[in-house]
């Protein structure tokens, strides 16, 4: 693995406190979230309520609708993965999956969730740090997007983030349930005919690439967290505060499936929550669109279908 990410979800503070919270309130909320005391039905139902009252414009958002927040979200409403990890077969729960267009048609009816979510890809971020984004799920990356949108520097724009920003694990779908973050790393593989007098040498190498001043190199050119709990021990990685207090995200981090029927899982699910959202469409013909798309692509020696 070249590195991993989590996939926080950011908070408004100034929002929060228009709709009645206090510090303390904002402080405790990665506690809640971690406890299953603050689930994502109550995220759209404070996003619905900061919207209609006029402080920000949109409740919330990911970049764009095409990248791993979505299943993210659709992970934490079914309360597990899609991907029997035994078997290496995906899992397509008609239940769980309707759950999650509940969900999304919720959040769109209510006006908490944007019909052009779409529409929001690298402009989201911008868009964010002028307050007019409540939540923003993405990867740890969106801290670096931020920052470029505000043309601040490192320093300035450091005090700004936890002046403004709160962030939390995404929450679950359920009271009491565990939260989650997704990842999507980059992952290299040896292949198995290697011939076994070069086995040592691959060996050598990985252990080079792996080695935990390299990942520190990585990390700081990329913004992306190091692989081993050896690499987070380096001074350089604490000086970077957001990192360093992000880091602990990847305990309850995934990675999508490496199963080629997943990209078709996924993309269909996405189609599906937009028909959601711009043909008004229900959660019953959302699912027979996904099932009658993406059943004739795989059969069940792929895939669990329950």
């Amino acid at each position: 693995i070249q590195d991993m990410d989590a996939m926080p979800l950011y908070v408004q503070r100034k929002t929060l406190k228009q709709l009645g919270w206090s510090d303390a309130d904002i402080e405790a909320l990665p506690g809640r979230v971690e406890k299953g005391d603050f689930t994502l039905w109550d995220v759209i139902d404070l996003a619905a309520e900061a919207v209609s009252k006029g402080y920000v414009n949109y409740g919330l958002a990911c970049d764009g609708m095409h990248n791993v927040c979505i299943q993210a979200i659709n992970n934490m409403i079914m309360g597990f993965e899609a991907y029997d990890i035994d078997q290496n077969k995906i899992i397509v729960d008609e239940k769980g999956i309707k759950d999650t267009y509940e969900f999304w048609k919720k959040g769109i009816e209510s006006g908490a969730i944007p019909k052009d979510m779409a529409s929001l890809e690298d402009v989201g971020f911008e868009m964010f740090y002028k307050g007019e984004i409540m939540f923003f799920l993405g990867g740890i990356n969106v801290y670096k997007y931020v920052r470029e949108a505000s043309g601040l520097d490192e320093k300035a724009y450091e005090q700004w983030f936890y002046d403004n920003i709160q962030f939390t694990l995404v929450p679950p779908g359920t009271k009491g349930g565990t939260p989650g973050s997704l990842a999507n790393p980059r992952v290299y593989f040896v292949s198995s005919k290697t011939e076994p007098e070069k086995i040592p040498y691959v060996q050598r190498i990985i252990e080079l690439a792996m080695a935990p001043e390299r990942q520190i190199e990585h990390t700081i050119m990329t913004g992306k967290l190091p692989v081993t709990y050896k690499a987070q021990e380096d001074p350089r990685f604490k000086e970077y505060k957001f990192l360093h207090d992000v880091a602990y995200m990847l305990e309850y981090t995934t990675v999508r499936p490496p199963h080629l029927a997943y990209p078709d899982y996924s993309n269909l699910n996405i189609k599906s929550i937009e028909f959601l959202m711009t043909k008004n469409g229900s959660v019953d013909d959302a699912y027979d669109m996904f099932i009658n798309n993406f059943k004739p692509l795989h059969s069940d020696a792929e895939v669990i279908y329950r």
